[in-house]
């Protein structure tokens, strides 16, 4: 499942939660950044591709429609889903809750 999400540092809190809420064409304005918030496949179709296939399909999508970023996230402990991110190019950015980045912030 794909949403739409505020464009903005990913490192910051409220990252993914708009102000306001957004208009209704707010993706036919190319406002905000696509986010792959759920990517589930069967048990028994995991690790054969169809995740990949999806996540290529979804891009060659969102590049039609002028899109140049996906975010994406997962669950903390889900080794699998985190390798499989990090294969499919995506990078990893500070996690705004935590203490290293709190205290990072407060120095400024």
């Amino acid at each position: 499942m794909i949403t739409l999400s505020p464009a903005g540092d990913l490192s910051e809190i409220g990252a993914f939660r708009w102000k306001e809420p957004p208009p209704q064409d707010a993706a036919l304005r190319r406002m905000g950044r696509p986010h792959l918030t759920w990517a589930f496949v069967s048990p028994w179709h995991a690790r054969q591709g169809v995740g990949t296939a999806l996540l290529t399909e979804t891009v060659r999508e969102l590049t039609d429609l002028g899109y140049e970023e996906l975010a994406s996230t997962f669950l903390l402990g889900n080794e699998l889903s985190t390798l499989w991110h990090w294969r499919m190019g995506f990078r990893v950015t500070p996690y705004p809750g935590s203490m290293r980045t709190i205290r990072e912030r407060a120095s400024r």
